[in-house]
């Protein structure tokens, strides 16, 4: 079924099939790793325009750094450090404290003074993540772990929120989203960036909703992809938050106003104690953890999430996009170049608007893949389609002149003609059997092929029947009883209102298009002969009817003379035979010995009557019959060939005849052929100035003349046509 319609409608077929193509490789995890880079990168790209000019004064981030470090010593610290940074941060009227430190081990002496502070403060956010090695599955697009680290009780206790800090990055190691959700056996967690903004907006009890593509707290609306991950919208590289010393805040060195009202996030940066992620800005560098979450954290606070289209939506567009570029490319090849140029920038234009204005993820990379998958395919047909045109172009060229020779040497024979058609097709095709199944008065003659017990299983074949009724090739395999091996191809011989029958060839390789193509350029010219043969068969009838006519004419004026030419021409056409003359010039004897005389209308009965000798002037008369004829038959085109027989039926072969005085060769073979037969005819019959003669006298007087009067072959032929006549009775 679809190899039939993309026969039909290349160009949307071949755009449907690279459609399919794309959308099973990107939505089945088979997009080629090339191809898929390509994506990452545009997305990239557009990452890096779209973070130009964001305020990001809500967040500050507290950098236990390297300076740090070596201010208060090597890590760990002691857990008081972090009790007075949360009470001066909790004094300052900070209003979110992410604490981005697992504090997974107690410390009975300093974990009281921790809790206290996080106690007092009621606006700390702590963090958990997943313990490895850890079972991680998906249910309903939420990751889900048999294990966790949360901070330890008495301190997890007083904090006012705990959120995952689990980072998902794409197979090129590139972080460019986060798992909204992590569940556990007991409980589930919101991201620590998204748990932090849900703090800062007041958004104390939740009402939390996921469905296929969204995460709903309260009023916020998240949406997710596949895998349930938010895309981060990076405000920027690394620094492109505020950062402030851990020491210095606890030395005092930052005004207590500089952190009011403010998201405050306290994590590592020192190297060698943080993480370095790599990010959309990689060549600035590695990001720290901390940044990530507050990349995240600023993502729901500008409300700037990405809208990502759902898979039926993308598979609807790459399908559109896919029959549409197929279309064009193959209904118009002369334009497909500068529309795939329209196309990608449309698409890359489209693309961009869409991620800065509308904050729509549009992926191209499939899109422009579409397009591409479907031009080339299309060129490489149309180009081998031109080239295909070209070579038919010449092989037409050079069958017409072949064909040209072939019409040329059968001289006229349809019979000829076809088998020598066969015979080229034959060396052309390189085919095993080649035939011809003509249809002639309602039966099928098979031409070209010599074992009968073929011909006769080709003509009964019911696919010969089909291919006549419908008039197109067909191919089948097995085609033959007698070899099983074999591939057969079945071509119409018809013009444009008739089918005159079926070139069949066989062989033992498949066929392939370019040989139904070349076996065509065979079928119409042979089509076009039988056409003409056709017309000329038609012509050949009405002029026949002429001749009838004029026979008839002959009949009721001149009785005598119409019995005598109808025995000249039977006796003529059985001479003609045993010479071996063509068939064709046998049928234009015939028509001269019916004519031969047709000049005798034109001469006057009284001399026609005459009994005595005639005068000289009324032997001239008499000797001008066959001027007569000729002038009478002329316009009849059809007799063009019989005009110099009947002109010369009366010369002598000694070169005494008339009109010209033509001798021996010079004389055409069907003129000496019609005088043996009109001289012995004429014996038998007698005339008014001469008696009749016995059938042995006629004999007698035709030996005694030849040599001189009549070519001695063509008297033998007499001879033998009279021997053959008496044996046959």
């Amino acid at each position: 079924m679809i190899v039939r319609f993309i026969s039909k409608c290349k160009g949307i077929g071949v755009g449907l099939l690279a459609a399919i193509l794309i959308i099973v490789l990107t939505y089945l995890g088979l997009f080629a790793n090339l191809l898929q880079r390509l994506e990452y990168w545009a997305l990239d790209y557009r990452f890096r325009l779209a973070s130009k000019g964001t305020d990001t004064s809500e967040i500050v981030i507290i950098a236990m750094d390297d300076e740090s470090i070596q201010k208060l010593g090597t890590w760990p610290w002691p857990r008081s450090y972090h009790a007075k940074l949360i009470d001066i941060l909790n004094q300052a009227k900070t209003k979110v404290i992410g604490l981005d430190i697992i504090f997974s081990t107690p410390n009975p002496k300093q974990d009281h003074y921790l809790a206290e502070a996080i106690k007092n403060a009621q606006n700390v956010i702590m963090v958990a993540h997943p313990m490895m090695p850890t079972q991680m599955s998906f249910t309903r697009d939420i990751m889900t772990v048999d294990r966790i680290q949360c901070p330890i009780e008495g301190v997890a206790q007083c904090a006012r929120g705990i959120g995952h800090i689990a980072i998902a990055y794409d197979n090129d190691g590139i972080v460019r989203r986060v798992p909204a959700l992590l569940r556990t056996k007991d409980k589930t967690l919101l991201a620590f960036g998204i748990e932090i903004a849900l703090i800062y907006q007041g958004e104390g009890h939740r009402r939390i909703g996921l469905d296929r593509d969204s995460l709903q707290v309260n009023s916020i609306k998240i949406p997710l992809d596949s895998k349930g991950n938010m895309l981060i919208n990076y405000t920027g590289g690394p620094h492109s938050f505020t950062e402030i010393p851990y020491y210095r805040v606890i030395d005092g060195e930052v005004p207590m106003d500089f952190f009011k009202d403010k998201i405050v996030l306290v994590g590592f940066t020192a190297s060698g104690l943080s993480d370095s992620w790599a990010t959309p800005f990689i060549n600035q560098g590695g990001m720290s953890g901390i940044e990530l979450h507050a990349n995240i954290i600023n993502t729901v606070l500008d409300r700037g999430f990405f809208i990502h289209l759902s898979d039926r939506q993308s598979a609807f567009l790459i399908l559109f996009l896919g029959i549409l570029s197929g279309f064009i490319f193959h209904r118009f090849p002369r334009h497909g170049t500068v529309f795939l140029m329209f196309m990608t920038a449309l698409i890359t234009s489209a693309s961009l608007y869409l991620f800065l204005k509308r904050r729509i993820l549009l992926e191209t990379i499939p899109l422009l893949a579409v397009l591409f998958t479907t031009y080339i395919p299309l060129i490489l047909i149309k180009n081998k389609e031109y080239r295909m045109e070209i070579w038919k172009r010449d092989l037409e060229m050079s069958m017409v002149f072949k064909i040209g020779e072939v019409i040329k040497d059968s001289k006229g024979n349809t019979e000829r003609f076809l088998r020598s058609v066969c015979d080229l097709i034959k060396k052309l095709a390189r085919v095993d059997v080649c035939c011809v199944i003509l249809i002639r008065e309602e039966k099928k003659i098979t031409i070209g092929e010599g074992n009968q017990k073929i011909s006769e299983h080709l003509i009964n074949q019911e696919i010969v029947q089909k291919v006549l009724q419908t008039g197109k090739p067909a191919l089948t395999d097995k085609d033959r009883k007698t070899s099983e091996s074999t591939k057969a191809m079945y071509i119409p011989i018809k013009s444009i209102n008739n089918i005159y029958g079926i070139l069949f060839l066989e062989r033992d390789g498949p066929f392939e298009t370019r040989d139904l193509q070349m076996t065509s350029i065979f079928t119409d010219y042979i089509a076009l002969i039988l056409e003409e043969c056709d017309i000329l068969h038609k012509a050949q009838e009405v002029y026949i009817q002429a001749i009838r006519a004029l026979d008839n004419i002959i009949e009721v004026k001149y009785p005598d003379i119409h019995r005598h030419s109808n025995q000249v021409t039977i006796l003529a056409e059985k001479m003609a035979g045993i010479l071996n003359i063509p068939q064709d010039e046998i049928k234009v004897v015939r028509y001269a010995a019916i004519l031969h005389d047709i000049g005798m209308i034109g001469i006057p009965e009284d001399i026609l009557q005459k009994s005595a000798p005639l005068t000289t002037e009324q032997r001239l008369h008499i000797e001008s019959h066959p001027e007569m004829g000729i002038e009478i038959i002329r316009p009849i085109t059809f007799l063009k060939t019989a005009i110099p027989i009947i002109r010369y039926h009366h010369e002598r072969y000694d070169g005494k005849g008339y009109p010209d005085g033509l001798a021996g060769d010079e004389i055409p073979v069907g003129s000496q052929i019609l005088a043996v037969a009109d001289s012995f005819v004429a014996m038998l019959s007698g005339r008014p100035y001469m008696k009749a003669h016995s059938i042995e006298e006629a004999i007698s007087e035709i030996e005694r003349q030849s040599g001189s009067q009549f070519n001695p072959k063509v008297v033998r032929a007499l001879f033998q046509t009279l021997k053959e006549a008496e044996s046959n009775g």
